[in-house]
């Protein structure tokens, strides 16, 4: 993922506009089933923006921390012939049967003193390539890499899928990514409830998106 704010600015501005144009609809006198019609289509995407905004503003913030030096693990850089070998090594390993493929953007250029990889408490940065990481992320450490196994349970109607970074670990490195592992194998446990506690935040987020719409939309059924 590159430019968190970015995309934080994008999906807050979607759903700006469309809270804005919902309001217009009322404003108007727009034909009653026209209403509920808009009504639904545009409080559902909004429900959706809510929950993207939420969403990428976590990543914001976890982004900005880890710039700050809050919460590092470790930090290594990757000189340029070592990551043009992963990088070949991954693509390979992406075309195996069960093996799920590496999301992070191994065709970024390494600069002359290659690509710094740096990891703290939450997150993960491959050169400018940021990705969130959660207390339940698994980490495996091997000769030359290491692999953040990060397994997303989808919904009832919806399987889960596992989202996974491999990235190259530095000669003389070794002893840092090993202290990785061990600290998200140690608080692997404690992470079991979280995922609750941040659908409960979403829910809210998106209550607080529909509720007055609803409102709406009962008070335009009634009069």
């Amino acid at each position: 993922m590159h430019q968190p704010a970015r995309k934080r600015n994008i999906a807050a501005t979607v759903l700006l506009v469309l809270l804005v144009t919902l309001a217009l609809a009322y404003a108007f006198s727009v034909p009653r089933q026209t209403l509920i019609f808009v009504n639904t289509v545009i409080a559902t995407a909004a429900f959706i923006a809510a929950i993207f905004t939420v969403m990428l503003q976590i990543d914001v913030r976890r982004f900005d921390r880890l710039k700050r030096g809050e919460g590092v693990l470790a930090t290594w850089t990757v000189a340029p012939e070592q990551w043009a070998r992963f990088g070949a090594s991954s693509r390979e390993w992406d075309t195996r049967p069960g093996i799920g493929s590496n999301t992070v953007d191994l065709a970024q250029a390494a600069e002359a003193g290659g690509i710094l990889i740096t990891v703290s408490d939450n997150a993960l940065l491959v050169g400018r390539d940021f990705y969130s990481l959660e207390k339940s992320t698994k980490v495996r450490v091997y000769d030359t890499w290491m692999e953040f196994n990060t397994y997303n349970p989808g919904s009832a109607k919806t399987s889960g899928r596992h989202l996974i970074q491999r990235v190259p670990v530095a000669p003389g490195a070794e002893a840092s990514a090993r202290r990785i592992a061990q600290h998200y194998t140690q608080v692997y446990a404690a992470a079991v409830a979280a995922p609750f506690s941040r659908l409960k935040a979403l829910l809210v987020v998106g209550g607080i998106t529909l509720l007055p719409a609803l409102a709406a939309l009962v008070a335009w059924w009634l009069d």
